[in-house]
Order: C-alpha cells, then sequence, then structure tokens
C-alpha cells in the first residue's frame, strides 16, 4: 500500500495544548487557523569583537552567555568550528550536552540507550571532551560538563537489581518517562562506582571551568524505599520506613505522621551530603571551577515533596544557581506572573552567594526563547540558551555580549519583600494552600500594580540588621510556620525601624504540622487569636488611604476571615468585614519601637489569584478562562504593601498599564549606577472567555504624556536607554525632582528597555556599537513565519479527529504539541505505549474512502519508525514511515474497500521497530481524516 504526500512543511515550533474539540467547529476551529507569528529579532550587523571574560571566576558568573552544545565525537578541526561559531554569537560558556553519562561499563541497552546516548565509553568521553575545553578556551570560552548521575540505562539493572530505586507505596523500580531508570541515591555500592567515574573525568579533563550534576535527587513523593534507603534510615534516626501494606494503611494517608515527616527531611539531607563530597571533588581538581546547580518549579511543592530538593538548601555548595522555568505546558505568554514570581525566587537565593542568576527555558513555540529572555533581560537575570533554536539567540546574545559590564551583577534594589519560606509551604499542609495562593496572588498584584519587590527567603532571617539592610517593608501574609528563631529577628526589626505587613494565620504553626491556640508574634501585634472561619461577604476600605475611613470602597469578599481579643490600647483599626450586616476590623496596625507592624485580619489567597503550577483554573488556547482576579484587590494590595514607602526604590508617572517595571543596583566593573527596566506585556493580558491561540505581539503604546521615571540617587551624570529594539544607546534627559530624585523622561516605549542612571563609567555607553543619539529611533522590525495548519485546507465533508481529543488513546499525549500540531506519540515495541487508538465516527457513507494521517518521524536522520496500521481489525499498512524527521506532512492512503457505513471505526497504529519509551524511533500524529477519494 503506497502512502501519498502532502507536503504542508512547518517552519516554526508553536505549542499547542490539549483540548477537545469537535471537528463540526470547523474553519474557526484552532486547529485550521494559520500558524506561526513572530520568530525573533533579525539578524543585522552582528558585533564580532566581544569584551573578555573577567579574569576572577567570581566576576564571571555575573557576564554568563550560556549555550548547551550536544557533541560525541569531535576532532580537534571540528571542535574550533563549533566554538569560533558560537563566539561569533556571543555565547562565553558551553555547556556539554550527549556526553552525560558515566556508567556505560556497568550495563548498557543493545545500541545504547538514545536519551543518555550511553553506548559511549568513559575513555572517549574524557579524550572528546578535552578536545571540546582546549577549542573553548583558545577562544576565550568557559566549558562546563553537564552529568547525569542517579538517571541511568534500565539495563544496569539487569546487572545490578540492588541498585534501583524502590517505590514506598508498590515495592517496584521505578521507570520513567526519559526510556530509563533511576538508581538510588543512597546505594553505595552505585554511588561508589559513580564517583569513581566523575573522580577520573574531572582528574582527567582538568581544565574545565565548572560542572553540573543533575539527577542528585528522587524521582516522586515515594522515593525511596529500597534496602539502602531503610537500613540508613533506622541508622540515622531510630525509626522504621514502612512496608508496602503499611505504607497504603497509613504512613502516605497522613502527612502528620512523624516517620514521615523525618523521612522527608531526612532525603534533603542525604542529597546534600553528595553536593557536599562532589562539590570537594570539583575544588580539589580545579579551585576556581564552578559548580552549577538548578531546579524546577521553585515555588510549587514539587521540589520538597518529589524530589528533596529546596533551592534555599544549595547555598552552602552551589556556586551559580539556575531555574529550570516550565510553567504548565511551557506557555511563557500565558504564565509570565509565575516566571516572574520564580526568577525574583532565584533571585533571592543567588544574590546570597554573590551569584547572579540564570534560566534555562523550553520553546515550543516561535519566539518563545526570545520572550523567555526578555523576561530574563527585565529580572537581570541571564539566560542559558537552548541549542533548538540559534536563529533566535544569536542576536540577543551578540547584543548582550557587546554590553556585558553594563548588563552584568544586577542587584535588586526595591526594599519591598515578600516572604518565601518553604517550611509554610512544605511543611504545613494545612494552610500550604492558603498560603501559596497568598503569596503568589500578592506577587502578581505587585507586578501587575508596578511596585517593585524582591522574594526574601529565611535565609534573610539571621539577624534584624541584615534584614534592614535589603528591605524596609516585609510582607508574611498566610504564613503559618514561623519558628522562634524567626520570630525573634521580626520582632528586632519592626523595633529597629522596619515594617512589618502581616496577616491570616501568620505563625499558628510549627513544623511539625501542629497548629498553636495563638499568633506566635502576639506581643508584636498587641492582640491574640480568638477564631479563624468568621465568614463575610464583604471588605469595605478607603482606598485613597487605608489610613483612613472616610471614602469607603466595597470589595467583593467571599472568604473568611480573623478575629482577634485582648487588644492593647495602642493598637489603631482601620477598614471592616461585613457579615449580615455586623462589622469586624480589617486592618490593626501598631507602632512597635522605631518600626510598626500592619495586620491585615483577612486572607488574600483567592483575591488576585491568577494561577500557578495548581492547574485548577488552566489557562488554555481556545478554552474558556475564567479570571478570577478581583480587580479593586490590585489596587488594595499595592496600597497594603506600600503603607510606609514613603521614599519608594522607584516613582513613576504615566507608565501604562501592562508594563512591567524593576529597578536594580548596579556597580560592576567600573560602572555605577542604578537601573529600571521596563518591558511591555500589555499583549500578554488575559481576561475572562475564550482565549485565543498564542500570539505574541506588542501593540504600539500611544503616551498623551512622557512616562516619567525617578530615583534616590545623587551625583547621576547620564540616563541612557539600552534596548535591542533601537541601533544605537539613546541619551535621556537628566533633572531633580523636589524629593531628591534624580529623574528622566521617555516618549516611547517598544518592547523593552533598560534605563540606566549613570553615577560612573559613562565612557563605556559611548563605546558601543551605534553610538549615541538623543531621539529615540524606529524599533527594529521583528522576524516572523506564517503558514498554514497541518490540516488545513478545511474539509467539511470530511471525517477529522484531532490527537489532543478524546479519539484517541494510547501512546503519549504532548501536551505542549509539537512544533503548532496537537501531538500523541508512539514509541518502539519494547516500550509501553508502543500503540495508539483512533475511533472516528461516522453518520453516513463514505465511497471510495481514503484514510489521511499527519505525522511526523523521530527527529533522528537515520532512524525511521516501522509500524502496523489497521482500520476496523483489517491491515490497511505495515512498512518503514515515509514521514519527515523534525516536520509535519500529511500522508494519504486509499482503503482496500469500497464503501465504509455510518457507525464507529477504530484505527490502530503499532510500532513494530524494537526501541524504548522515551527514546528512537518514536511516531507523532497530529490528526486522522476519513474522507472520499478526490474526484470520485
Amino acid at each position: 500500500m503506497r502512502w501519498n504526500l502532502q507536503r504542508w512543511a512547518v517552519a516554526a515550533v508553536l505549542g499547542v495544548t490539549a483540548v477537545a474539540v469537535r471537528a463540526e467547529e470547523g474553519a474557526d476551529s484552532r486547529y485550521y487557523q494559520t500558524r506561526g507569528g513572530l520568530t525573533g529579532y533579525l539578524a543585522d550587523e552582528l558585533v564580532t569583537e566581544f569584551m573578555p571574560l573577567p579574569d576572577n571566576a567570581s566576576d564571571q558568573r555575573h557576564v554568563y552567555r550560556m549555550a548547551r552544545h550536544r557533541f560525541d565525537t569531535v576532532t580537534a578541526e571540528e571542535a574550533t568550528r563549533i566554538v569560533k561559531d558560537y563566539k561569533k554569537q556571543g555565547i562565553n560558556l558551553i555547556i556539554s550536552e550527549n556526553n552525560r553519562y558515566l556508567m556505560s561499563e556497568y550495563g548498557t541497552t543493545p545500541g545504547g540507550n538514545t536519551t543518555l546516548h550511553s553506548e559511549k565509553t568513559l575513555d572517549s568521553i574524557i579524550e572528546n571532551t578535552n578536545r571540546m575545553i582546549a577549542a573553548c578556551h583558545a577562544e576565550g570560552i568557559l566549558f562546563i560538563h553537564h552529568i547525569t548521575a542517579t538517571m541511568v540505562d534500565s539495563a544496569i539493572f539487569e546487572e545490578h537489581p540492588d541498585w534501583a530505586a524502590i517505590l514506598l507505596d508498590s515495592g517496584e523500580t521505578l521507570q520513567n518517562h526519559y526510556g530509563t531508570g533511576n538508581s538510588c541515591i543512597n546505594n553505595e555500592e552505585y554511588m561508589q562506582a559513580f564517583y569513581r567515574a566523575l573522580e577520573r573525568l574531572l582528574t582527567e579533563c582538568p581544565d574545565a571551568d565548572g560542572i553540573m550534576v543533575d539527577e542528585i535527587q528522587f524521582f516522586g513523593d515515594t522515593l525511596c524505599g529500597c534496602a539502602g534507603c531503610r537500613k540508613q534510615f533506622a541508622a540515622d534516626t531510630g525509626m522504621e520506613l514502612p512496608s508496602v501494606a503499611e505504607y497504603r494503611a497509613e504512613f502516605g494517608q497522613g502527612q502528620a505522621n512523624p516517620v514521615f515527616y523525618r523521612w522527608l527531611d531526612w532525603r534533603t539531607e542525604k542529597i546534600a551530603e553528595h553536593h557536599r563530597k562532589i562539590r570537594e571533588l570539583i575544588k580539589k581538581n580545579n579551585p576556581d571551577s564552578n559548580y552549577f546547580l538548578y531546579l524546577c518549579n521553585n515555588s510549587s511543592d514539587w521540589p520538597f515533596f518529589h524530589t528533596g530538593l529546596e533551592i534555599s538548601k544549595f547555598l552552602p555548595y552551589a556556586d551559580a544557581a539556575g531555574l529550570e522555568c516550565e510553567p504548565p505546558r511551557f506557555d511563557y505568554q500565558a504564565y509570565w506572573p509565575l516566571v516572574i514570581y520564580e526568577l525574583k525566587y532565584l533571585r533571592g537565593i543567588a544574590e546570597h552567594n554573590d551569584d547572579t542568576p540564570w534560566v534555562l527555558y523550553y520553546s515550543t513555540k516561535p519566539f518563545d526563547q526570545t520572550f523567555g529572555w526578555m523576561i530574563g533581560f527585565s529580572q537581570g537575570t541571564k539566560t542559558w540558551f537552548s541549542w533548538s533554536a540559534p536563529e533566535e539567540y544569536e542576536v540577543l546574545a551578540n547584543w548582550e555580549a557587546a554590553r556585558q559590564n553594563i548588563l552584568g551583577k544586577f542587584r535588586t534594589a526595591a526594599k519591598i519583600g515578600l516572604s518565601f519560606s518553604p517550611d509554610s509551604r512544605d511543611h504545613n499542609p494545612r494552610y500550604a494552600v492558603e498560603w501559596k495562593r497568598t503569596n503568589s496572588g500578592v506577587a502578581n498584584a505587585l507586578s501587575f500594580g508596578q511596585t517593585p519587590y524582591r522574594i526574601v527567603s529565611p535565609l534573610d532571617f539571621e539577624t534584624a540588621d541584615e534584614l534592614l539592610a535589603e528591605v524596609d517593608t516585609l510582607c508574611l501574609l498566610d504564613e503559618t510556620v514561623i519558628t522562634q528563631q524567626r520570630a525573634e529577628v521580626l520582632r528586632d526589626f519592626v523595633e529597629k525601624g522596619g515594617t512589618l505587613i502581616s496577616g491570616g494565620m501568620a505563625g499558628t504553626a510549627d513544623l511539625h504540622w501542629q497548629t498553636r491556640d495563638n499568633f506566635l508574634l502576639e506581643d508584636l501585634y498587641g492582640f491574640a487569636l480568638d477564631s479563624d472561619g468568621w465568614p463575610a461577604e464583604t471588605l469595605e476600605v478607603d482606598l485613597e488611604d487605608l489610613r483612613r475611613d472616610r471614602d469607603k470602597t466595597t470589595l467583593d469578599y467571599q472568604s473568611q476571615f480573623v478575629k482577634v481579643k485582648n487588644v492593647a490600647p495602642d493598637v489603631q483599626t482601620f477598614g471592616a468585614f461585613i457579615h449580615d450586616g455586623e462589622s469586624c476590623p480589617a486592618i490593626y496596625t501598631r507602632k512597635v519601637g522605631r518600626g510598626e507592624v500592619i495586620y491585615f485580619a483577612g486572607h488574600l489567597g483567592d483575591q488576585y489569584f491568577y494561577d500557578t503550577h495548581s492547574g485548577e483554573n488552566p489557562l488554555l488556547p481556545g478554552q474558556k478562562w475564567t479570571d478570577l482576579r478581583k480587580p479593586h484587590y490590585q489596587t488594595f494590595i499595592n496600597k497594603l504593601v506600600a503603607m510606609n514607602q514613603h521614599k519608594p526604590a522607584v516613582k513613576q508617572e504615566n507608565l501604562p498599564p501592562g508594563i512591567l517595571l524593576e529597578v536594580f543596583d548596579h556597580d560592576f566593573a567600573g560602572i555605577r549606577g542604578k537601573v529600571v527596566t521596563l518591558l511591555n506585556l500589555q499583549g500578554m493580558q488575559l481576561q475572562s472567555g475564550l482565549l485565543p491561540a498564542w500570539k505574541y505581539h506588542f501593540p504600539s503604546i500611544h503616551l498623551a504624556s512622557p512616562i516619567r521615571l525617578s530615583v534616590p540617587l545623587e551625583n547621576v551624570r547620564k540616563v541612557y536607554l539600552l534596548s535591542p529594539d533601537y541601533p544605537a544607546t539613546v541619551e535621556l534627559p537628566l533633572y531633580y525632582d523636589a524629593d531628591g530624585y534624580a529623574t528622566t523622561e521617555i516618549s516611547r516605549l517598544d518592547r523593552l528597555a533598560a534605563i540606566y542612571f549613570c553615577q560612573e563609567g559613562e565612557a563605556a555607553f559611548t563605546q558601543l556599537p551605534g553610538g549615541i543619539v538623543h531621539e529615540i529611533p524606529e524599533a527594529k522590525k521583528l522576524a516572523s513565519n506564517i503558514h498554514p495548519a497541518l490540516a488545513a485546507p478545511y474539509e467539511p465533508d470530511a471525517v477529522t479527529v484531532f490527537a489532543d481529543t478524546d479519539a484517541f488513546s494510547g501512546g503519549t499525549v504532548i501536551s505542549a504539541g509539537l512544533k503548532e500540531e496537537p501531538a500523541r506519540v508512539i514509541y518502539g515495541a519494547d516500550s509501553d505505549c508502543a500503540e495508539m487508538k483512533i475511533s472516528i465516527t461516522l453518520d453516513r457513507d463514505i465511497e471510495h474512502p481514503v484514510l489521511e494521517l499527519g505525522g511526523m518521524d523521530d527527529n533522528l536522520k537515520d532512524t525511521r519508525s516501522e509500524y502496523l496500521i489497521t482500520l476496523g481489525g483489517k491491515e490497511i499498512y505495515r512498512g518503514t514511515s515515509t514521514f519527515p524527521d523534525d516536520e509535519w506532512k500529511v500522508e494519504s492512503c486509499e482503503l482496500p474497500m469500497d464503501r465504509l457505513s455510518p457507525g464507529t471505526y477504530e484505527i490502530v497504529i503499532q510500532m513494530t521497530a524494537p526501541g524504548v519509551r522515551g527514546g528512537k524511533p518514536w511516531l507523532a500524529i497530529a490528526f486522522a481524516r476519513l474522507k472520499e477519494k478526490e474526484g470520485e
């Protein structure tokens, strides 16, 4: 049977998210809408000469421009060519890929595990890595090992079954979706073998500039119950891990179980031991090398419960901290408020190490890499560029490279801090959801309200003086777990002049999930806890000035509030919660020493909650979404948080809504001043209703009056605007306002800008490419790629079903889609997802039927899928795939029957080629269609 190919090339990458859409919705359905959009900045006149890296390894961390590179076997000449190409793009640090797996000699799948490239020997890895290191150093580029630890080729367990991680709830070995297995980090024999290989790599590649070791972790919240873990846990704690039956009956049901609680913390302790050991190995071989570490979903409960990791615990051993940025379905355009929140938390950790944080994005659609870089730029964060989109990142890396020192070592200048406590999030499930939503909602409100803020971790609470050096206002809202030590710091913080914005049930639980009968900070608040859970319908406050009760605005509340008692005489109250005509104070304030505590007696959790990793109110293109944020609460939260901000870190006038505002201090390489970043997010403001397909766009901002920006800074010499939007640096006007703030104005904002108030080092700006101009030029054009959908044109006489609907089953759904199309994937015959089924229901006869499939073969040129297709149990195709690699196409096949009658037909596609889950070969299907043969 021969397939006829219809070529619908897809040149861009845009994720389409799962949603059941009937074919009857027709041409207006997103399945038939035009694809593509912005792809990035146009490459024009790239700079080729850059400043060298700083000599000091610590200073180097502030100017990283990182890119992955996949290499297997390379000659010295090939390595030189590769590195020179990266250098032209502006990259100054290469992270290895494909040479991550060091354990091949202990057992390998025949032909190698394609995820791990496990066919390579340690000898070949060392040999080829040294060629890459030599080539990098010849061009002034750093080289970082990227190594995998406990993610292993499953074949290793055939020879060493005791090395496997074991699930507590089933007693089985974990197989994950990468097509690999997981060894246990507590298995002494395995880890000794790993360390021998790692030490040999470090010793025989002595010139590497650092290493990042992944998978020193657990891969789930029921790992690990192997013999090694059981033995070590008993020895360390005197407690016993449960049997499978005991786990199901009790252990996993109630987190108040003291063994469960101790087990969670014990896992983090064992992980820390390994990181310390690896750091010692690194520094022994090269004292100047850096240890890179990163985590994803830092603001969720995923790291602690599922992996045993917490980014704040990296500080004793990490030199360079990063974020693996994974919002739901990798929808950066929809979830940018969550990305901002996570980048702020990352910065709160990284600045403790005098480090500039970095972020890795997973681009699933055009412009993702560029938009991610824009977000990172607005947050003073460096981007680890993906290898898959060099046409996007070369312009950005090149632009950044030419401004290396000006953009190095940003330090947040915001004086408002939002406390982020792993204790409340991870150790107190009773109140964790409320706290997470409150923290996320407040963060969202501040970002949308253009109030710069920073995330403050518990590490900032060691002394009040250290805390006051960073913030003058600390928000501690609904943070239920507060330790006695932190409480003492908070009391001292307020006594010495700080403002504490507190609220909800803050301080009413301990680390062991036990609730307290009172606020831990009762003496500071000036009142005691009466009860929580009192219902209210409305909140009445004066939104012009929260300290007044004159012109009250009624806000829908629909939640509970906290009732207090024993209120001290020096406590003042403002606003009110209303229930059944009765009122109770909403805001309590009290002067203590030189500072003040401000307590909100409600819960802000759902009042301005946008969405996080929860997935309870998902943002999905083509589906209806309900915006749960109550608009007045943006104003209320910003007013509440800034009640004592008499001298804000930045003042703005005429700044339109939808513009993200941040402010940083900068003092690096002889250049000193303050930086205000502006990011145009007006095209990414979502409202309730049917969400359109994601299309990045930056609408023009028409200003009736110039945007005025002011910072509290003396002796400013010049003000400059820098942006990849413009071919030159713009010198802006400078004057001082009545409050002594250095002030400037801009007449237009296109996409993003950094406004630099320069106190020292203005010569660095005059030497930038394009020179200095005094009027904002026209913005550069952005590249775009518009093309038809794979299923286009819409065929009303055909019956079409799509891979992300209930018509498909089996295989693996790619929730973000592949290259703009919905996708379901099957893997080799040795996997547990080698088959997919497609159900198509006909309501009429189809004469001379034809089956069409939109498909893509695995993205490896030297492998082809082999599969069997049946319809109603009849074989209609068996053979090798003719779908292309890395590109969608439509194939059609005449069916061996004259007619299909009304009814439901099942199409089965079954992989016959060998292979494991997550590896090659694989086959992706976007849609299936039954139709009549053309011309019939």
